[in-house]
């Protein structure tokens, strides 16, 4: 029985290899059709989570992305904080967020330093997975103090339950509001999909449409994404 079960944990560690090999297939292909234009950029993550307790962790997020063709790192930041799963349909969190942004037009630094409080309520519609995370942030950006208020509504649906190729594609819709401008500032349309690699270990490779504000217009950026999730 052990060549037996050690053949299917091959083939099992092969097959999540191989899924996750085309994913990041996919993403290079369309990075390399997305390169030719200067306002594509590419975002990456390196998430974790450490369990502390049954409903409360510790978790954090380390992201770079670039922009020009895919080619200039302009941005970084790391975060820390605690997640609380307070109720099966609602979660709660609070970090600390370090940001470092070069700026495009004057490329001079912008350092921020940001705290947030979130809660996002969920609920579950067959296969079909709802969230609506609210999220509070004071921002101190070069010395200089505001609030700003986010709310993203997501939507995932489970596919491939109990075989090897399951997978959570998703679509998103986030808006961002500044109190001291008192207006929508931003606005970030997404859609990925979510893929379990092991029981600690998974990617989500996403593609999405950021719209800022800017005066009167509104500035469009592209962007393709590749994020990895570890648990311990």
């Amino acid at each position: 029985m052990r060549p037996v079960r050690r053949r299917h944990r091959r083939v099992a560690w092969t097959r999540r290899v191989v899924s996750c090999g085309i994913a990041l297939g996919c993403l290079v292909l369309l990075a390399g059709e997305a390169g030719a234009r200067d306002d594509w950029e590419l975002w990456t993550e390196f998430r974790w989570k450490k369990a502390l307790s049954e409903r409360l962790a510790l978790q954090g997020v380390s992201s770079g992305r670039l922009r020009g063709g895919m080619g200039e790192l302009y941005q970084h930041f790391e975060e820390f904080g605690l997640g609380y799963q307070a109720r099966p349909w609602v979660k709660l969190e609070g970090a600390y967020q370090w940001n470092q942004i070069d700026r495009e037009r004057t490329h001079d630094g912008l350092y921020e330093h940001r705290l947030y409080l979130a809660a996002t309520p969920s609920a579950a519609l067959g296969r079909v997975r709802l969230e609506n995370r609210h999220r509070m942030e004071l921002r101190r950006l070069n010395g200089a103090e505001g609030w700003r208020y986010r709310t993203r509504l997501k939507a995932g649906l489970r596919a491939g339950e109990g075989r090897w190729w399951r997978m959570r594609p998703y679509v998103s819709d986030e808006l961002f509001y500044g109190f001291r401008a008192g207006e929508f500032l931003r606005n970030r349309a997404q859609i990925g999909v979510e893929r379990p690699l092991t029981a600690r270990v998974g990617v989500d490779v996403f593609y999405l449409v950021e719209s800022n504000r800017a005066g009167r217009d509104w500035a469009e950026r592209h962007g393709l994404g590749l994020a990895a999730t570890l648990t311990f």
